[in-house]
């Protein structure tokens, strides 16, 4: 009959053959660690989308987040338009406002109910994706990808690609005015329709359900019309500029010609 039997001093088993317990605990740390960094790179390389990404380093992760300083929303106190968005799977809204200073992203539940938002200095425009439950936020001037929780914690940093594909991607589907969730159709547009043809941002978004029930999500018609006056008034501003300047050639030409 075999026992098994422990040395102390040496720190080995004896069992049919001489086994190092150092050995079996190196092999059980080395296993953890092996399910470990998996998991940690599992939870960090968790960015989803449909751009080509490079990676970006550390110190220029810290820059860029230390730039654009991010803060969570508590409500939405103000109600501007939309100039991005995007619906998940399970319905819920990310509504991007594209304001001259701070920008701000507004999140929704699926039955338009506000949960949380984000603010941040940016200089330039932006789009948003949802990526599961966590929000990817596009900076277009900087080419820069960033996947926030809902604590506006940056859980990870992606560069950009310039290339064709990208480029398709940024037109086609993160500027997208139309997007469909199941049966569902989310579109974002302006109450004065002729102007959705060449606008940048937008006061309404609008569901329709499978059954061509239409339900306003959004509203912000009164920063509509203020925008559209904003408009006229550039168009009258043109006109009157190209009638003088027409009329000062006409006139120098009138001088010409005596």
């Amino acid at each position: 009959m075999q026992f098994n039997m422990f040395d102390v001093e040496k720190g080995i088993y004896i069992n049919n053959g001489v086994v190092d317990i150092k050995i079996k605990k190196l092999a059980i740390i080395i296993l953890l660690f092996y399910i470990f960094t998996y998991n940690v790179d599992y939870k960090t390389s968790a960015m989803n989308t449909g751009f080509d990404t490079e990676s970006v380093n550390s110190e220029d992760q810290k820059l860029f987040l230390s730039n654009i300083k991010v803060n969570i929303l508590n409500s939405n106190t103000e109600i501007k338009p939309i100039n991005c968005f995007d619906v998940s799977d399970e319905g819920k809204i990310a509504l991007g406002i594209n304001s001259p200073s701070r920008k701000s992203i507004y999140v929704y539940d699926s039955q338009g109910k506000f949960e949380y938002g984000y603010s941040f200095d940016y200089g330039g425009s932006f789009g948003v994706e949802w990526d599961h439950d966590n929000l990817l936020i596009y900076f277009v001037r900087s080419d820069i990808a960033v996947l926030l929780d809902r604590n506006a914690t940056c859980l990870e940093m992606k560069m950009i690609s310039n290339n064709t594909e990208n480029n398709s991607y940024w037109n086609h589907d993160v500027f997208a005015k139309k997007r469909s969730v199941g049966k569902d159709i989310y579109e974002i547009k302006n109450n004065e329709s002729f102007t959705n043809f060449f606008a940048s941002s937008y006061s309404q978004l609008i569901k329709t359900d499978r059954n061509g029930q239409k339900t306003t999500l959004y509203n912000a018609n009164s920063n509509e019309y203020s925008i559209w006056v904003v408009f006229l008034g550039a168009i009258i501003f043109v006109i009157i500029t190209v009638v003088v300047v027409i009329m000062l050639f006409r006139k120098q030409g009138s001088k010409k010609g005596k």
